[in-house]
């Protein structure tokens, strides 16, 4: 590959490398669960088992404090570090290290920005060697709220589905949420969907601004909740088609609750009174999203809900994000939005995905009409994965059946 290239202004983040326990330990200090190879952690001795007791001399009392202040740490940054270890204070100074980018074979990475309004977003493209302008692929990720950057994991589906692609000589680009990896604003799990579709809006705009990007060749590809952002955004710029893969064009509601209900179906053999609980989390799932309540509203007003809710389901959250965001999704029409596009469209299903089904894939492709392909690929789970100990790994089939799609609907 070439050397990577760092473009812009946005800053990069800081690589410490430690994972911390949530809670604090009896006699102080958060455990250190552990320490990420090549980190600033790493190199400095910090040792998976150590007590950290004191970040920067901060006390180390609090997970989400200490996560707040390593966020804020930037490359080059002195650092200290004070441990527990069998008993003994130890101090560690180091200086904090940037976290790594990406590798993929016969590409480059570009790391730049997108305007979202209030604030910067991270877009991550990896752009073939070979001499462009190169048709794009813009991959918009599935409902996670973690980092779309993957060097510590070059094994997972997302990046390798781009090494894929840019061996077939496509560019793609991803965008970080708000407050993901290098992404400026509010905590993702704070923001609403208008407000992320507005950041994903603006990376398809970024996209077309490039010169090494073909403007007649640049095609969306969502995963799951991508897959519905994936038609709302088209709205906008006409692309040259839309890949998905575990889609479903049903409202958030609908999706989540049959969701739950299959998951119940599948448990039963293990668990036989998941069931049950899963026709009681259905309900606090439609109360919650499809009426527009708050979570903690509905678990004061349903004891009997709130002896099942899951974790998740607390004060204004729901599934790791504010209510909000799920309201705002419900409200989204985004079978319209698919009926209004003109696109090739591709709409692939997994075999072992209990997410959405292959009859969600099917009614999406009756609204495109005769664009639309679908296929169903065996043993593949909603992650993209074949493996069948659940392990993160691309499914060869799923990537031979997107990048051949990609290569025939070319213009």
């Amino acid at each position: 590959m070439t050397d990577d290239v760092v473009t812009g202004v946005l800053p990069r983040r800081g690589y410490v490398g430690l994972q911390i326990g949530t809670l604090p330990l009896d006699d102080g200090g958060l455990l250190v669960k552990g320490v990420a190879p090549g980190s600033s952690a790493d190199l400095a001795g910090v040792r998976e088992g150590d007590v950290l007791t004191h970040l920067d001399e901060n006390p180390a009392v609090d997970v989400f404090e200490v996560r707040h202040l390593l966020r804020a740490l930037r490359p080059g940054d002195p650092l200290l570090l004070d441990v527990l270890r069998d008993g003994q204070s130890v101090r560690f100074a180091t200086s904090v290290a940037a976290f790594p980018v990406e590798h993929h074979a016969g590409a480059r990475v570009e790391l730049g920005e997108v305007d979202a309004g209030s604030h910067l977003l991270r877009s991550v493209a990896v752009v073939p060697d070979s001499a462009g302008p190169h048709p794009c692929v813009y991959v918009l990720p599935g409902a996670h709220w973690a980092s779309e950057e993957y060097p510590l994991k070059p094994e997972h589906p997302v990046p390798a589905l781009v090494d894929s692609l840019a061996r077939a000589g496509f560019a793609t680009v991803r965008v970080e949420r708000s407050g993901l990896g290098d992404s400026q604003g509010p905590p993702c799990t704070r923001v609403d969907f208008e407000t992320e579709l507005h950041g994903f809006q603006a990376g398809l705009q970024g996209i077309l601004e490039h010169d090494w990007v073909d403007p007649e060749n640049v095609f969306a590809l969502g995963h799951s909740l991508g897959a519905m952002v994936a038609p709302l955004i088209a709205s906008t710029k006409r692309l040259a088609g839309i890949a998905c893969y575990a889609a479903s064009a049903l409202p958030i509601s609908e999706g989540l609750v049959g969701a739950i209900l299959r998951h119940g179906e599948a448990m039963a053999p293990t668990d036989p009174g998941f069931p049950a609980r899963a026709k009681g989390i259905a309900e606090l799932i439609r109360l919650v999203v499809c009426d527009e309540n708050e979570s903690e509203a509905v678990l004061r007003a349903r004891p009997d809900l709130a002896a099942i809710a899951p974790a998740h389901f607390t004060r204004d959250q729901a599934y790791g994000r504010i209510v909000r965001f799920y309201h705002q999704l419900e409200r989204a029409d985004v079978a319209a939005a698919w009926r209004s596009l003109d696109v090739p469209a591709l709409f692939v299903h997994g075999g072992r995905d209990i997410i959405c089904t292959a009859e969600d894939s099917q009614r999406l492709a009756e609204l495109v009409g005769s664009r639309a392909t679908c296929v169903e690929l065996p043993g593949v789970d909603h992650q993209m994965s074949d493996a069948p100990d659940g392990a993160e790994r691309l499914a060869p089939a799923l990537a031979d059946t997107l990048v051949t799609w990609f290569q025939e609907n070319r213009r």
